[in-house]
């Protein structure tokens, strides 16, 4: 059984959320509940998948001072910036859906973008050298490196989509994979990994597609709901 999201996560992903994130929402959006009830089963998909997949980069060892050093997990940071980034969206597949291949295609989610979705702080102060009465700001290696990571992945997918979303290649797979294993479960689980593998570069494909379906079952809150409003 997935482990509920704490009652602490719920307050910092709301505390995290940008006033001008709220603001922007459309108004169909708002007020929301996590689990989200999503336009379309494409865009439940598409929001999984890509939560999924942001999670799984957040989650790479070579991040894990990063987060030891702001006291947060990959799983709070993907759950933030994902809301975020669907809550900054409209609906249609256009490069104004931040979840979509067409926004990954022409690069909307630069630096700036992800470090306000994701609340990665990638310029931080510290005392002057020589006046210590003055702080200044510097970029933070480990929080850039975070930020970058996440800006590769988003541009990987929009070089390797041909379609409108993330959720709709997923689709074609599970339903080429229930086509080539007519019926038989072990069968499906085996080709969709392997479809899964050689359609990313994120491995190992056989743990990627174990948390691909259980990804929609880790969001919930304690008591299964989060309450998301313009307040």
């Amino acid at each position: 059984m997935a482990e509920p999201i704490s009652s602490d996560a719920i307050a910092s992903l709301l505390k995290g959320l940008s006033k001008s994130t709220l603001d922007d929402a459309p108004p169909t959006y708002l007020p929301t509940i996590l689990p989200l009830a999503l336009p379309t089963p494409e865009h439940t998909l598409n929001f999984f998948t890509t939560l999924h997949l942001i999670h799984h980069t957040l989650a790479q060892p070579i991040h894990a001072e990063y987060f030891h050093e702001i006291n947060s997990t990959p799983r709070d940071t993907a759950l933030r910036g994902s809301v975020s980034l669907f809550l900054a969206s409209e609906e249609k597949w256009t490069s104004a859906n931040l979840l979509s291949a067409a926004a990954w295609k022409k690069d909307k989610l630069d630096e700036r973008a992800i470090a306000e979705h994701f609340e990665i702080q990638v310029i931080r102060e510290k005392e002057h050298e020589t006046m210590k009465a003055i702080r200044v700001g510097e970029r933070w290696d480990k929080a850039v490196g975070v930020a970058g990571a996440l800006q590769r992945l988003f541009q990987e997918l929009g070089e390797r989509l041909d379609g409108k979303s993330v959720g709709e290649a997923v689709k074609a797979l599970v339903e080429e994979s229930q086509e080539v294993a007519n019926g038989d479960v072990a069968v499906f689980a085996r080709v969709f990994t392997e479809q899964v593998s050689a359609s990313t570069s994120h491995r190992p494909a056989d743990s990627q597609a174990v948390k691909l379906v259980s990804a929609q079952g880790q969001i919930s809150s304690a008591d299964g709901t989060l309450h998301i409003s313009r307040s």
